[in-house]
């Protein structure tokens, strides 16, 4: 239904923040360098357990700017009119923010970092495992090194694999996570890399967009759209819910 596959975009658009970022936990921080700018068409696949053909599928782009801004552009068919349009997060450290981008509702839902978060994130990496006798990959041409980390949640954890390429300030061009708790198996793998300064149009926030919560981005889209059909999912009104914390208490 549509209504459902939207807010389901729209749960997984705002879940990079809380689960599906795996770049943002660096635990060896190195002396920092100049960032690589570069571009890096990803796919993302979702498999089930004991499954072996992906539940979702998922092409973005993802690009970085020599100053450490990045941006996340996903086609996405999320407009009511079944037409396609790029919902877009763009990570910007020296304003302390991390903004998501709906066109469906022309919403801008911004989550705040600490001086702190930013600043830890905003170094670059050159070093990209602590283990001296980490693997070495090649991928695309690059050579990573895989990390291996379990990230602490309620549950089991998440299982971490980074296959992560030291050209690209440590960039994981491969990644795989284990969610045991759903049973659920996270893969995303770089398709092409392009270095060099992205389009700067990628970075621009559309004039006239409103800021608005997770919660309140929904309600607009029901407002907009009142025909469309379908209830969401309890696990999605969860994690609109969940959002709505992280958006209340960001930046603290």
């Amino acid at each position: 239904m549509k209504r459902r596959a939207w807010i389901l975009a729209l749960a997984s658009a705002g879940a990079v923040l809380i689960l599906s970022s795996f770049c943002f936990v660096r635990h060896v921080v190195a002396p920092p360098r100049a960032w690589v700018p570069f571009q890096v068409v990803m796919v993302e696949r979702q498999y089930r357990a004991g499954t072996r053909a992906p539940v979702r599928s998922l092409d973005y782009l993802f690009a970085r700017r020599g100053d450490g801004a990045s941006v996340r552009s996903v086609r996405m068919q999320i407009m009511a009119n079944g037409g396609w349009a790029d919902q877009r997060i763009i990570e910007d450290f020296a304003g302390y923010r991390r903004t998501s981008i709906d066109p469906a509702t022309e919403s801008l839902t911004t989550y705040h970092y600490s001086s702190r978060l930013a600043a830890r994130l905003s170094t670059p990496n050159s070093k990209c495992s602590d283990d001296p006798r980490a693997a070495h990959v090649q991928i695309l041409g690059y050579d990573t090194v895989l990390a291996t980390q379990t990230l602490p949640t309620p549950g089991a954890g998440i299982e971490v694999k980074e296959w992560r390429a030291p050209q690209l300030n440590c960039f994981a061009l491969r990644e795989e996570a284990a969610i045991p708790d759903n049973e659920l198996t996270i893969t995303r793998e770089a398709l092409l890399v392009s270095q060099g300064p992205p389009p700067a149009s990628l970075f621009e926030i559309p004039p006239g967009y409103v800021e608005r919560s997770p919660s309140e981005v929904t309600a607009e889209r029901a407002r907009r759209f009142p025909d469309e059909t379908g209830a969401s999912a309890p696990c999605c009104d969860a994690s609109i819910s969940r959002l709505d914390e992280v958006y209340r208490n960001s930046g603290k």
